[in-house]
């Protein structure tokens, strides 16, 4: 995958660990505030050949013999099985990580909702300076009713896939998803965060402290641009201005079309 991507984030100590640490966390599931988050309708799957896929490709090989005696068994208790897939599926989801990102750096809703009204900042990162952590990273798609998961078909795409759909409320997000197996804090490489961008009522003294701030660690945030968002004077939108060019990815600051 290559482009820019944006993180919108207040203004806190976890922003100065971002930076300083060349990490981003990754939060569980369950930690997320939409409680409409990862939800799935799971599909009973009944074909003993998808069964048997899932089996072999879930444990060591299995003799013929043994595969059709757990396939029996799974076909006619698939009431409790639907419940152990959905125990997996939850696990799973408990212990790995989702961090999130938009394509856009300009949505009003955004910078009110995730840079503290418009006080925070909005991160730029070019992928293509750090593919390793950006491997991960996914494109979120918007449905209005919850997915349906055939977990025995999909394996372990059925994860990618409940991690990825979200309701159609959030479509204005235009979301993509940095997935990692475990929670927690993730390096970068420092190279690809291209700019911070002060939102429109970031104060000054914050403005100089977070530049101040970015300097202070040494020659590795040289290349960082610092820019200031402006609202529009005729019409709902931003604008932006460079306070310091200092890495030239972009002859301008690019606009979203």
């Amino acid at each position: 995958m290559e482009g820019i991507v944006y993180k919108y984030h207040g203004i806190n100590e976890f922003l100065e660990n971002l930076i300083k640490d060349k990490s981003i966390w990754h939060s569980t599931a369950d930690s997320f505030n939409d409680p409409f988050e990862f939800k799935s309708v799971l599909v009973e799957n009944e074909n003993r050949n998808d069964i048997k896929s899932w089996l072999n490709s879930s444990s060591k090989k299995l003799e013929e013999d043994q595969l059709n005696q757990i396939t029996d068994y799974w076909c006619e208790r698939k009431s409790e099985m639907s419940i152990m897939l959905t125990e997996q599926l939850s696990e799973k989801l408990r212990t790995g990580g989702v961090s999130c990102f938009s394509w856009r750096h300009d949505n009003l809703l955004m910078w009110s909702h995730y840079a503290d009204n418009h006080k925070g900042v909005c991160l730029e990162y070019n992928i293509a300076y750090a593919p390793t952590f950006f491997k991960d990273l996914l494109q979120v798609k918007y449905i209005d009713n919850y997915p349906n998961i055939d977990y025995v078909k999909l394996g372990s795409k059925a994860i990618t896939e409940i991690i990825t759909t979200k309701s159609s409320h959030w479509a204005y997000e235009e979301e993509y998803r940095s997935c990692k197996r475990v929670s927690g804090s993730h390096l970068f490489d420092i190279k690809s965060l291209r700019s911070i961008i002060f939102g429109c009522r970031t104060s000054e003294a914050e403005i100089l402290r977070i530049i101040n701030f970015v300097k202070s660690l040494g020659t590795d945030y040289e290349h960082i641009n610092f820019v200031k968002v402006f609202p529009k004077p005729n019409e709902f939108g931003l604008t932006f201005k460079y306070l310091e060019l200092n890495n030239l990815d972009q002859e301008e600051f690019p606009l979203v079309k």
